[in-house]
């Protein structure tokens, strides 16, 4: 990897976690204000973001935005199905001690034996040089409130395999076991551009896909080959790992051995796909929207710059938008395949919050 990728790259937290437009410092209840459909889930004025159902069904574990700190740190919550008070609140600790470090606990990844969380942990002084730091963290649900008793699986910034820049994450997203061992995500690069004095602008933009095999005492990083510029990912019933691409209409097949993949959807026209959920043989997707994908010479790389967008279902009858009041991000589907949580941006506001979509 180019020198000066990677110290551009890594400059782009410290930069873009004061941005984040603020929440109610001691919420921690939240209700259902909208009847919908969808239902509205979550009410702050922060961002309620990045959820995934338990196990069970019962809950939905989610990042939500902390306002009594200037620096706005990133939580994680667990909220039930039906809204109300959070069941547990796991946050930086030593936040009040450092006002000016921003701490990010993102993308929480309930394991399988619903007794586990996987998440990521990033944090930063702002305006330091060296960027964020932090990594996938595992820990038992009993443990959360003992950090001593958490387990880093890897770090980041990490090179996750030998060779190709591309296996370099600066951190990582969409987090989903694929298994009892094996857990899935998009490796990702975060760039931070300025120019003409204009605030500083963030990309998060998919390398491809990576792995953390997770045994009892170690934790392999690997990838999956073939899934160059993945910007998303879902799984599917008999090891079938479906996922998008950057600045591309379609949805693809793999697994977690790589190597070959199939077309299964295009939204053609509609937009870029990313964020798919697979129910039932159906993809849920965002598609189109708020998202460009564009050079940038002083990069001498494309960039996915997403903001949101349409909520749309592809399966064997054709494509059918769901909606687009809201600017979409990230859906979850329950372990029953009923239900959609999803986080929606308000285009005026701004404000992101949760949303629930009743399938049947």
């Amino acid at each position: 990897m180019p020198f000066r990728w990677r110290a551009t790259a890594l400059l782009a937290l410290a930069a873009c976690a004061h941005d984040m437009p603020p929440e109610p410092g001691g919420a921690r209840v939240d209700t259902i204000p909208i009847a919908g459909p969808p239902e509205r889930l979550t009410l702050n004025r922060g961002k309620d973001a990045t959820p995934a159902f338990t196990p069970d069904g019962r809950g939905i574990w989610y990042a939500w935005e902390k306002l009594d700190q200037p620096d706005h740190d990133l939580c994680l919550g667990l909220l039930p199905v039906g809204g109300g008070t959070r069941i547990h609140e796991v946050c930086h600790q030593n936040a009040a001690a450092n006002p000016d470090t921003a701490n990010w606990y993102n993308y929480p990844a309930p394991h399988p034996d619903g007794k586990r969380i996987a998440w990521l942990r990033i944090g930063e002084r702002a305006g330091a040089p060296s960027g964020g730091n932090g990594g996938i963290i595992l820990s038992r649900i009993d443990d959360l409130g003992d950090p001593s008793r958490w387990r880093q699986l890897t770090p980041f910034p990490h090179q996750t395999a030998p060779g190709s820049a591309r296996h370099f994450y600066n951190q990582a997203d969409a987090l989903e076991w694929a298994n009892d061992s094996v857990l899935v995500f998009v490796g990702e690069l975060v760039v931070a551009l300025q120019a003409n004095g204009l605030p500083i602008d963030t990309f998060y933009t998919g390398l491809e896909l990576g792995t953390l095999t997770v045994r009892s005492d170690t934790a392999v990083t690997g990838f999956i080959p073939g899934t160059d510029d993945a910007s998303g990912l879902t799984l599917a019933p008999g090891g079938a790992i479906y996922f998008t691409r950057n600045g591309d209409e379609r949805v693809y097949r793999t697994t977690l051995a790589g190597g070959v993949e199939d077309t299964v959807f295009d939204f053609g026209p509609a937009g870029f796909a990313r964020d798919p959920v697979y129910v039932n043989g159906a993809i849920y997707a965002v598609v189109g929207g708020d998202v460009s994908y564009l050079l940038y010479t002083d990069f001498k790389l494309k960039l996915q710059h997403d903001g949101g967008g349409e909520l749309w279902r592809a399966d064997s009858a054709g494509l059918t938008r769901i909606d687009n009041f809201y600017r979409w991000r990230r859906p979850a589907v329950s372990p029953d395949g009923h239900t959609l949580v999803i986080e929606g941006r308000d285009r005026v506001s701004g404000v992101t919050d949760l949303y629930l979509l009743r399938l049947n």
